[in-house]
């Protein structure tokens, strides 16, 4: 029998718990060694991110995942083009995770962090780009429940 380390025990069993949390919540679980607030993959949605807005929603790809950039915090920059448009953040099946505004037309400002609801009762939250570029979105989830989303220009 292979002696562990004291509290080795209690880390693979929360791992393995939160993996079968994950896994159940419809998520895929995390990388090896890496343990993220939410614990899948997360996406910014959006109405820019095809030429039909509805189905910019849909989209769930590479390009608009937002990276876990280590403690609570995720990041993607993409490029986006003037005009009006709405977002959210989710999980590729819209379940384990499902952020958006609190209230009705809730605007985004660059370079403000919002909070933002979680569940099927949160709102898109509008985003009014007055010139095309790259911007950076970000979602700190140091509480899970009520994340700050923020975005801003890319340098």
């Amino acid at each position: 029998m292979t002696r562990m380390k004291p509290g080795t025990t209690t880390t693979r069993r929360g791992l393995l718990i939160g993996l079968a949390l994950t896994l159940l919540a419809g998520c895929d679980p995390p990388p090896p060694g890496r343990v993220r607030p939410y614990g899948c993959e997360i996406y910014l949605r959006g109405t820019f991110l095809d030429e039909d807005p509805d189905a910019g929603f849909g989209v769930c790809d590479g390009r608009n995942r937002l990276e876990y950039a280590g403690g609570t915090k995720y990041a993607c920059t993409l490029l986006v083009p003037a005009g009006s448009h709405r977002i959210k953040v989710a999980d590729a099946s819209w379940k384990a995770v499902n952020l958006g505004a609190c209230d009705f037309g809730v605007a985004l400002a660059p370079g403000t962090a919002y909070g933002a609801c979680s569940g099927d009762g949160s709102r898109d939250f509008l985003l009014e780009v007055a010139e095309a570029g790259r911007y950076t979105f970000e979602v700190h989830a140091s509480n899970r429940a009520r994340p700050l989303i923020r975005y801003a220009k890319a340098r």
